[in-house]
């Protein structure tokens, strides 16, 4: 009993959650907010997703991230930005330029920087398209008949420790569902290899949308890319995100090296 109580408030601390005053249970989700738009710019429409986290005492540094063009280096199709809020929490945003996106001839976006498979399953023929930024953080885009997903890995040097408590890669990726019905799992990835591990965001943000031009014709184009065929009007409900299995033990052991850094109030690096 000792045991599980104190894993379980050391969860809620971590990752930047207050235990409930009324149901004295704690959550193991990070994120707060999810804020999607399409806008136009110089005829190109453009995605942005704003996603808010909170994770305690540990928070983001503020970063400008470009994302280039895998076939041309001086072209630049897309953003990261990473910042902190006044209220403690911090901002991952993510802009990208639909049409060359949805136009990329390779795609292989179905790892994680760590090597392991991205915690989404059941994509059928959605294509996940991987970007690369800073030295080994990605970007993911699948745009499909399922869902519009948008994944963000950051790896983050100050999590090695905690990977280091483990003797192999590890995935904690708790599952959301907001209030606006946007869905999603966000949590750290670790690996045995240096400069490997860090955190992760996925999000289906369709039902996010907000303002501008509306995503089903980008999600229409990357179907028929993929397929051949059009969008159907038959529902599709068999796209879902993965939350690992991990040990009590090793979740354990990540948790209090994490919990570490939350003590001494750190803002982490991104690369």
């Amino acid at each position: 009993m000792y045991f599980n109580l104190n894993r379980a408030v050391m969860m809620g601390l971590v990752m930047g959650l207050a235990v409930s005053a009324t149901a004295c249970k704690p959550s193991r989700q990070i994120v707060k907010g999810v804020d999607f738009r399409t806008y136009e710019q110089e005829t190109e429409t453009y995605a942005e997703v704003k996603t808010v986290i909170s994770m305690g005492n540990i928070a983001l540094p503020t970063l400008v991230f470009p994302i280039y063009d895998r076939n041309d280096r001086g072209d630049q199709i897309g953003q990261v930005a990473l910042r902190a809020t006044l209220d403690g929490k911090s901002e991952i945003g993510l802009s990208l330029n639909l049409d060359r996106v949805t136009n990329a001839t390779s795609v292989d976006g179905d790892v994680l920087p760590n090597g392991q498979p991205i915690p989404v399953g059941g994509l059928g023929d959605t294509k996940i398209i991987g970007l690369a930024f800073g030295k080994q953080s990605r970007v993911y885009v699948g745009l499909g008949e399922k869902l519009a997903l948008f994944g963000i890995a950051l790896t983050i040097p100050e999590f090695d420790d905690a990977a280091r408590a483990v003797s192999i890669p590890l995935n904690i990726f708790p599952q959301f569902k907001l209030a606006n019905n946007v869905r999603g799992v966000a949590g750290l990835f670790t690996s045995t290899t240096s400069g490997q591990s860090g955190l992760a965001v996925f999000v289906d943000a369709k039902k996010a949308q907000t303002t501008g031009p509306s995503i089903l014709a980008y999600q229409e184009r990357a179907t028929f890319l993929a397929t051949g065929n059009r969008v159907s009007e038959k529902k599709n409900g068999d796209v879902y995100f993965k939350d690992p299995a991990a040990s009590p033990e090793n979740e354990e052991k990540v948790h209090s090296r994490l919990y570490r850094l939350h003590k001494k109030r750190v803002t982490v690096t991104v690369q």
